[in-house]
């Protein structure tokens, strides 16, 4: 195995905790998302948090709908959330930033809702009485995606772990996140197994292009294109046109046009510092109010 130095800057090492460096190490080293998954319970476990719950979804207000779920709490959690579908997180946990406690041992002298006593009880029946609850920002429109980790501890337990471990906890589940959905894209590719030609049609259609412009610029026949066309979308999964483009630009095989409409803007001279390649941003003159 080979072995990793930090890196150095200006001769002096850079320091990581452990916990969080080995976790990083482990999720470069992840060759699918189930290596991604045991680098979560990896980095949990040593703390003593049994509790890991990692889902994201288009929607989490709905627990019947699709969602991409592992998790070591039981199924009957899962059973217990289309039963009861107001126990789930709710959409804005997950489309949030900021972290957030759960649990029986954390319950303070607040009034809290009827749904969060519900789920507190149902979390402490399978080994969670005090958990955090981590969002973990989307790239994706639409999308939202959260980890929760947590185990049987009590609140002056939790909180010194947090103390100590929370911003480790934070960092490593916002790389590990990130890290899933890039090992996602290539199970797909791999799964799909897309030939050369066959991505050359798809970054045709993500260009644009009409079928009897992609006939030309292959070089084929009208009737190929529409065969290859058929065959690429039973591959994929894909049942429009506009799924095909969508699926060219998430492949990487045509850029995204939200960073183009900014590469002029960015490579303007008067946006950048002497010497500096960071984008330089001026703020809005203030507008002096009535009362000044």
């Amino acid at each position: 195995m080979t072995q990793r130095i930090a890196p150095t800057r200006a001769g002096a090492a850079l320091r990581l905790p452990t916990l969080l460096q080995d976790s990083l190490h482990q999720l470069e080293d992840a060759q699918s998302p189930e290596g991604v998954w045991t680098a979560f319970l990896d980095l949990a476990r040593p703390l003593g948090l049994d509790v890991v719950h990692y889902v994201y979804a288009a929607d989490l207000r709905d627990p019947a709908g699709r969602q991409f779920l592992r998790s070591t709490l039981a199924r009957r959690w899962q059973d217990a959330l289309r039963r009861h579908p107001g126990l789930a997180p709710a959409a804005q946990d997950a489309r949030a930033l900021t972290p957030r406690l759960i649990g029986t041992a954390l319950s303070g002298p607040a009034p809290v809702t009827d749904r969060r006593v519900a789920a507190d009880a149902l979390c402490a029946e399978m080994g969670l009485e005090a958990g955090l609850v981590l969002p973990l920002p989307a790239r994706d429109p639409g999308q939202a995606a959260l980890i929760l980790f947590g185990g049987r501890l009590s609140r002056p337990a939790f909180e010194s772990l947090l103390a100590s471990h929370g911003w480790a906890l934070h960092a490593a589940a916002l790389s590990g996140h990130a890290r899933h959905g890039e090992l996602l894209r290539r199970a797909f590719e791999t799964r799909c197994g897309l030939t050369p030609k066959q991505r050359d049609l798809i970054r045709l259609v993500g260009e644009g292009l009409m079928d009897k412009q992609i006939a030309h610029s292959l070089d084929i026949s009208f009737s190929a294109v529409r065969q290859r066309l058929a065959c690429v979308q039973q591959k994929t999964g894909a049942q429009t046109r506009s799924e095909l483009a969508a699926l060219a630009m998430r492949l990487g095989l045509v850029g995204d046009p939200l960073l183009r409409a900014q590469a002029a803007h960015l490579a303007d001279p008067e946006t950048l510092g002497a010497g500096d390649s960071a984008e330089m941003c001026h703020p809005e003159p203030l507008t002096r109010t009535a009362a000044e």
